[in-house]
């Protein structure tokens, strides 16, 4: 049995009395606690199990930082050291996860056909390394000394695919599975627990909270879109207000405000009351005296009294409106998205598959435990992620709209969409998928959110 990897005898070391376990040491660059740019080099050790299947990192001191199992392409976080060897977030760190993972992959087939034909199809054909076995053409990638290596064809910042368990982690699908890594952008669709304001959100001055919880449930990497934009609005409406209207407005606001003098309303607001109450009875005896306004009021009153328009018709007026635009309040964004995705082979479309389902399950509306009530569904974080070296590389992109907390307000699935259905015979997936979903923002854009210095382009 033949593998196109070849085995690099000088990296791996059987251990004594443990000839299964074959171990091997590279060189990562590591970030040091929370300072981004304190960088040193360490050496981690791998160890391949051959019986087992099983693949261990671990650092220099023997520490367990990430293990897999030979069944599962999901690996078990076990260290908060993780992210200091694997930051996708650092341009020093980007990408070792991936390369690291593939080189081990490939050794650890090349380890099993040097074992002979019986190992090899048994580590082969296990869920870790079926798609590395499967990738006959697979070039090798090494992990040099520290240095930054783009020979794999995995996207460094699409980083491995990762489930929820140690280490607070999330469910991490991307679609595709493998981007060449050109510095593609992206789009980062986060999923959270919907929080409720609480008792505190009836009172006047409280704060506006976040409508998402603290734990991310799943992350989504999807690639751009060929097309997007933002829309903003505010609504303003015209209002009216006669003379008559305004002059009932008028009495009736310095009669309110006369009531206020036994509720601890202070003089000077007496003295502005009664100025107002005033003015408005002098307006009163002014319409009233003027020989042309007299006519006018009484047809208005007589086509109120019996619901026709009588004033127009006897005297060819109307009372003038006032007509003016005003504020009525803020509107709410909305975004649309539509995705193409089209599975290369049998891993992929599993992912597709996982994406699908779980847009649907985070939409969908919850029960109680009691079946009595109904439970908001999950809320929804996006950003467009830079994918480049330098200052803004893997963050929000520094030129483009950022997204409050959003809902999904509906999400569509066109299983055909080439008119045909067509099925990949292997496993029944669909030759392709056409997904489209809309959002809606949970709150309005107000000035002060654009005060923030790091939000140059604002919401």
């Amino acid at each position: 049995m033949s593998t196109p990897f070849s085995l690099e005898t000088r990296s791996w070391v059987s251990t004594p009395g443990r000839p299964e376990l074959f171990v091997a040491e590279k060189v990562l660059r590591r970030v040091r606690g929370n300072n981004q740019s304190r960088l040193t080099n360490e050496t981690i050790k791998i160890y391949f199990n051959l019986s087992t299947g099983a693949i261990e990192f671990r650092d220099s001191n023997n520490n367990l930082i990430v293990s897999f199992d030979k069944d599962s392409r999901t690996p078990n976080f076990t260290s908060d050291d993780y992210d200091q060897y694997f930051s996708e977030t650092n341009a020093s760190t980007r990408g070792q996860y991936d390369r690291l993972l593939t080189w081990t992959k490939q050794q650890a087939l090349a380890i099993a056909s040097d074992d002979g034909p019986e190992s090899y199809k048994r580590i082969s054909t296990a869920v870790l390394y079926r798609s590395t076995a499967n990738s006959s053409n697979a070039a090798e990638s090494s992990i040099a000394d520290g240095s930054d290596n783009n020979t794999s064809d995995a996207n460094p910042t699409f980083s491995s695919p990762t489930s929820g368990t140690g280490s607070g982690a999330s469910n991490l699908l991307r679609y595709p599975l493998r981007v060449p890594n050109l510095g593609y952008d992206f789009i980062k669709i986060e999923s959270f627990k919907y929080e409720p304001g609480g008792a505190g959100g009836l009172r006047l001055n409280s704060e506006r909270q976040s409508r998402r919880g603290l734990q991310t449930e799943d992350t989504i990497i999807l690639p751009m879109q060929p097309n997007f934009s933002e829309s903003n609005a505010v609504s303003w409406g015209g209002d009216k207000v006669n003379p008559l209207q305004m002059l009932g407005a008028g009495l009736a606001q310095g009669a309110i405000t006369a009531l206020g003098s036994g509720l601890g309303i202070d003089q000077d607001m007496m003295n502005e009351a009664q100025k107002s109450f005033s003015g408005t009875i002098d307006d009163v005896k002014g319409v009233l005296s003027d020989p042309k306004t007299g006519p006018a009021l009484k047809a208005y009153f007589a086509g109120q009294a019996v619901g026709a328009n009588i004033q127009t018709r006897t005297t060819g007026t109307v009372l003038n409106p006032n007509l003016e635009l005003l504020f009525s309040g803020p509107n709410l964004r909305t975004f649309q998205f539509n995705f193409r995705m089209t599975p290369r082979d049998h891993d992929e479309s599993l992912m597709i598959k996982k994406i699908i389902r779980s847009f649907k399950k985070n939409m969908a509306v919850k029960k109680s435990k009691s079946k009595l009530f109904l439970e908001t569904p999950n809320v929804f974080q996006l950003e467009y992620i830079y994918n480049a070296d330098g200052p803004n590389g893997g963050q929000q992109h520094p030129y483009l709209n950022k997204f409050k907390t959003m809902a999904m307000t509906s999400f569509n699935v066109n299983y055909t969409p080439d008119g045909t259905y067509m099925t990949y015979g292997r496993d029944g997936s669909l030759t392709a998928y056409d997904i489209s979903m809309a959002f809606g923002e949970l709150e309005p854009i107000y000035a002060d959110d654009y005060d923030d210095q790091f939000t140059d382009m604002g919401f």
